[in-house]
């Protein structure tokens, strides 16, 4: 079955942290040169970021974690990207949501961005290399505004603790604040509809989407943009990796700051990022988690070890109580990441490349890369002469409805939001501790 075809100007795959923070940037650009512009972005689930973006522990990297000798690539890219969140989006009065942007902590907003700080807890040197590694850890960290700032909760005899810039994250409310700019400035969101046949190398030929009932609506874009990772090919110097991690939930959150262990053995990382309660109809909650790396599609037996693993690394920097009297569950998140088949080591880094004319392939790599990628997409669009060629009026080219935001996998896990986790998702609980306070919903975000 098929239905009326649809024409716009760009098309969107994907509604994940890349989709819609593209969107939203395009639309804005032009709004402010006074242009029309038909923005599309579909994806196959029925919620905006559903994928891998809802699956995240809500760490936003500044440059800190990558402040190693083997990350300066890393560590560069997070900073420019932080350079471009404060030009763009905090400081950027053409963005209605700018005060959500809260750099400063001190701003007052209902849907905050960021939260509390993030100390690095870096193992005491005993070997000469793990001193260089800390020495240059040390001496980039001051660079990005970092501080000593010994923590009474953790053992200054094993550690050495670090006040950084980076912080925890609301994904939710970041995701909800993009989408409604987005929308604001006539974007339309088509969710529950899967691209198919997506690599057609033909730019011509449109790209047909298709809903849970099997209908069919064929899309012709000038520029169509694919942010879905799993849907994008390898190139001949470019691949994907596609890997599992584990977080561990709790709620309520645990007694502690937000942390990440920097250890001499990188199997020791681990890392813990607390969500408390913003709005009196939520219920707060830690995420934690570690450098482990899964497979694709790792067993549910796989995933309850490693678990149970990142609990006993927690364990060792809190205390053996760290978990007492709180719910405990765990799930799988995704991590699509790319590297560059010249070299050995991993970099983080927005990528965006041409898979015929006018059709890119766009991965942000990160989370917190999002204003480089969207700034870079940008970029790329203008130099394609886009925004020279819009000339037919913004009307009504799609009916859509209103979109939810899916809620933090975290929160699934837990059972504090009324959605399932997706069935492709592991997760379980790993025990039935009562919580000390009492449980309350989650409402999910519209616009």
């Amino acid at each position: 079955m098929s239905s009326a075809p649809i024409h716009c100007d760009v098309l969107i795959i994907g509604a994940g942290i890349a989709g819609i923070s593209i969107a939203e940037r395009i639309s804005r650009e032009a709004k402010r040169q006074n242009k029309h512009i038909r923005i599309l972005v579909a994806d196959s689930a029925p919620m905006l970021a559903s994928g891998s973006s809802s699956g995240l522990q809500g760490w936003f990297h500044t440059g800190s974690l990558y402040t190693r000798l083997d990350s300066s690539e890393s560590y560069l890219n997070c900073v420019k990207s932080h350079k471009i969140l404060e030009r763009d989006y905090a400081n950027a009065q053409d963005f209605n949501h700018h005060l959500n942007c809260n750099l400063n902590l001190d701003t007052q907003t209902n849907k905050p961005w960021f939260g509390d700080s993030i100390q690095f807890v870096l193992d005491k040197p005993d070997q000469t290399s793990w001193t260089q590694q800390v020495h240059a850890m040390t001496t980039r960290l001051r660079a990005i505004g970092c501080s000593f700032d010994p923590s009474k909760q953790i053992d200054t005899n094993r550690y050495t603790t670090i006040s950084t810039t980076d912080r925890s994250m609301m994904t939710c409310n970041i995701i909800s604040s993009l989408a409604d700019s987005a929308i604001s400035n006539g974007t339309k969101f088509l969710t529950g509809h899967r691209a198919i046949e997506l690599q057609g190398s033909d730019t011509n030929e449109p790209i047909t989407l298709e809903n849970v009932n099997g209908l069919r609506r064929q899309v012709h874009a000038s520029h169509t943009l694919i942010t879905t990772g799993y849907n994008i090919p390898n190139q001949p110097h470019i691949t994907f990796s596609r890997r599992s991690g584990v977080i561990v939930s709790t709620t309520p959150c645990l007694d502690a700051p937000n942390i990440v262990r920097v250890a001499q053995d990188p199997a020791n990382n681990v890392s813990h990022i607390a969500h408390p309660s913003i709005a009196s109809n939520e219920t707060g909650f830690s995420a934690i988690g570690d450098s482990t790396s899964l497979s694709d599609q790792p067993t549910p037996d796989e995933c309850i070890k490693t678990a149970h693993h990142i609990m006993h690394k927690i364990k060792s920097v809190f205390g053996n109580q760290a978990f007492d009297g709180r719910r405990i569950a765990w799930h799988m998140a995704r991590k699509i990441e790319v590297a560059t088949l010249d070299k050995d080591s991993r970099t983080f880094g927005p990528k965006l490349y041409e898979l015929a004319q006018n059709r890119y392939a766009v991965i942000p790599s990160k989370f917190s890369l999002f204003p480089a990628l969207a700034n870079m997409t940008l970029v790329q669009l203008i130099d394609d002469g886009l925004f020279e060629n819009l000339n037919a009026p913004a009307t009504n080219y799609c009916n859509t409805s209103k979109p939810y935001v899916a809620p933090m996998l975290s929160q699934q896990a837990l059972g504090i939001t009324p959605i399932q986790t997706p069935a492709y998702r592991y997760s379980g609980k790993l025990n039935s501790v009562r919580p000390t306070e009492n449980s309350r919903s989650f409402s999910m975000t519209q616009f």
